[in-house]
């Protein structure tokens, strides 16, 4: 990860998910966390919706 600083929004949001997913060990269901973001072209902090966290949640059980 410190040598590939590129990881695209999607990358980064599923990489912080799974992260969690693999302290706690077990898998979330959208609704059971809450997930924050800042980013760089647009500064204002704001927390995803479940739908959109349902999404992320899905990619990352497909690419495992």
């Amino acid at each position: 990860m410190k040598n590939d600083p590129s990881f695209t929004y999607d990358e980064t949001v599923q990489t912080a998910i799974a992260a969690l997913q693999s302290v706690f060990q077990e898998d979330f269901k959208a609704t059971e966390i809450e997930v924050g973001v800042v980013q760089k072209d647009k500064p204002e902090f704001r927390v995803l919706s479940t739908e959109e966290i349902d999404e992320h949640l899905t990619a990352i059980s497909e690419r495992d």
